[in-house]
């Protein structure tokens, strides 16, 4: 009868030994190219060991994902040359009881054309061209220069500059700082500029890949606009 236990202890003992994971349990990808590789003698170890090695060294195997930054955002939207899309835009005013609600079509044409046309609650368009500011309002059209209204010249570069991917425009009005990945992004810009910053204190963008979805702006008075923006229906 011991001997016999004895036997059948030493099966089970085996048995829990092959059931047991793999020594890099903690490394799911590496794990995976392991266990997918023929069962060449000494091979299987090697490669752990090699894993393990490098993750204790502070090394990235070659599957690890780049940490997503300014830079690699400005890349992904210096590929967009045109789009166009729908946005509501939503004023929240001190001097206002209740906001002020806006929709239309933005239309951006690299590198540096950008069409707001609001069409509701009545029709305004606003272009810019380099430098140039136009607005169309009531039968009427004036032209401007952006150097001379910050406020509105920093929503705009952010706007243009971001859909440009013009890294250097944006370093130049702002402070810049990305969160999140490229799936889920938050870009905040703060002005530099002295006269720019006594007016907007943020603008914080949201978007996902090489599309923004969301524009904030904060001012220093308290006031916000909000604009979000999608494409239009197909």
């Amino acid at each position: 009868m011991r001997r016999g236990a004895a036997r059948g202890a030493g099966v089970r003992g085996r048995a829990l030994r092959r059931m047991q994971p793999p020594v890099c349990s903690g490394v799911r990808a590496g794990c995976a190219l392991v266990r997918g590789l023929p069962a060449l003698p000494g091979l299987r170890r090697v490669l752990v060991l090699a894993l393990l090695l490098s993750i204790a060294l502070g090394a990235r195997p070659s599957f690890a994902a780049a940490p997503f930054d300014f830079t690699q955002l400005m890349r992904s939207f210096a590929q967009v040359k045109s789009a166009e899309a729908e946005f509501v835009e939503v004023k929240t005013l001190s001097i206002m009881s209740k906001p002020l609600e806006t929709s239309g079509v933005l239309r951006y044409r690299a590198p540096s054309h950008l069409e707001k046309r609001t069409l509701r609650p009545r029709l305004e368009v606003l272009i810019v061209d380099g430098d140039a500011l136009s607005i169309e309002q009531g039968g009427r059209t004036r032209k401007l220069a952006l150097g001379d209204y910050p406020a509105v010249g920093a929503f705009i570069e952010s706007i243009r500059g971001t859909l440009a991917g013009d890294a250097a425009a944006l370093t130049h009005y702002y402070e810049t700082r990305v969160d999140g990945d490229r799936s889920s992004w938050v870009l905040t810009l703060v002005p530099r500029d002295r006269q720019m910053s006594d007016i907007i204190s943020t603008v914080r963008l949201t978007g996902t890949q090489a599309l923004i979805q969301r524009i904030e702006m904060f001012e220093t008075g308290g006031d916000k606009t909000t604009m979000t923006i999608r494409e239009p229906a197909r």
